[in-house]
C-alpha cells in the first residue's frame, strides 16, 4: 500500500484524514498531508501538505468537481501517477480547479486541517490561561478590562478572542481580557457615559467628560471611545479620570 491513512475526525458532511507516504520516492517530496474530504462524493475540499523538513506548509482548496471523469482516483490525481512533486501539482488536472490558499483563507484551512479549537477560558486565572495557550503553541496578549466585582475575580479572564470552539492554528495570537483590581483604571471604552461615571464615582474617583466626535449612529451616541488614564494604568484614590464621548451630530 502506497499511503498510510489515519482518520482524525469527522462530521456528517466531512471527514479529515492524515496521509503518510510509505514509498521513499514520495517521502522525498512530502512528509505528510491532511485532507478534508466531502463525504457526499469522497473528494477533497482542502489539502494541507507538509514538506520533508516539516517547515513548509502549503494549503490547496478545491471546487467545481467533475467526478472520476478520467478514471483515476483522488490520490493519483493529486499526488500524481508517477510520484510527481506535490508542491508543484498539475494545476490543469482534468476535472479539478486548484487554488493555493493564502492569508486569512490559508489560516482558516490550516486551523480546520489541524483540528485545533479555541478552548473556553472564561473564569480562568490569567496564569493558567497563559500556560494552556502556550501549550497549544499560541501567542497570548492580555488586555486590562473592567474592575473585578469580587476580590477573587482579580486577573480572571472574562472575554476572549477568538471565541470558544473557534478554529485555532499554532502561532495564532489570542487576546484575553481580564478583570483588573481597584487602583488601576478599568476599561470604559464602549460604555454609556452615565454608567461609567456612576461606576467611577462610587469608588471615590472624579470624572471629567469631554465632548468628542459627532455621530449619526444611535448606538454610539454618548458612548465613551477614549479615556485617560488608559485601562490598566495606576490611578490614585480620588484622582480624576477623563472620558471622551460621542456626541450628537448637528
Amino acid at each position: 500500500m502506497r499511503y498510510h491513512l489515519k482518520l482524525l475526525g469527522e462530521t456528517p458532511q466531512e471527514a479529515t484524514i492524515e496521509v503518510h507516504p510509505r514509498w521513499a520516492v514520495d517521502a522525498r517530496n512530502w512528509k505528510f498531508a491532511r485532507v478534508i474530504l466531502k463525504k457526499s462524493v469522497y473528494l477533497p475540499r482542502a489539502v494541507q501538505l507538509i514538506d520533508p523538513s516539516g517547515n513548509l506548509e502549503t494549503v490547496y482548496t478545491f471546487g467545481e468537481f467533475k467526478i472520476n471523469e478520467d478514471g483515476r482516483n483522488f490520490m493519483q490525481k493529486f499526488f500524481g501517477q508517477d510520484a510527481a512533486n506535490p508542491f508543484r501539482p498539475n494545476l490543469q488536472a482534468k476535472g479539478y480547479v486548484f487554488k493555493v490558499a493564502n492569508g486569512a483563507a490559508n489560516a482558516k484551512q490550516t486551523a480546520e486541517l489541524e483540528g485545533l479549537r479555541m478552548p473556553s477560558l472564561s473564569g480562568s486565572n490569567w496564569k493558567s490561561a497563559k500556560e494552556l495557550m502556550e501549550k497549544l503553541e499560541c501567542k497570548v496578549t492580555f488586555q486590562p478590562g473592567q474592575w473585578a466585582p469580587q476580590d477573587e475575580l482579580k486577573h480572571v479572564v472574562y472575554h476572549q478572542q477568538p471565541a470558544a470552539k473557534a478554529p485555532l492554528r499554532k502561532g495564532q495570537n489570542v487576546v484575553l481580557t481580564i478583570y483588573t483590581p481597584e487602583g488601576t483604571a478599568p476599561e470604559l471604552r464602549g460604555v454609556f457615559w452615565k454608567k461609567a461615571g456612576q461606576q467611577l464615582e462610587s469608588k471615590g474617583y472624579k470624572v471629567k467628560y469631554l465632548r468628542g466626535k459627532a455621530t449619526t449612529e444611535t448606538e454610539k451616541l454618548y458612548i465613551i471611545y477614549e479615556q485617560s488614564p488608559a485601562a490598566g494604568q495606576q490611578v490614585k484614590p480620588g484622582s480624576e479620570i477623563t472620558l471622551t464621548v460621542y456626541t450628537k451630530a448637528e
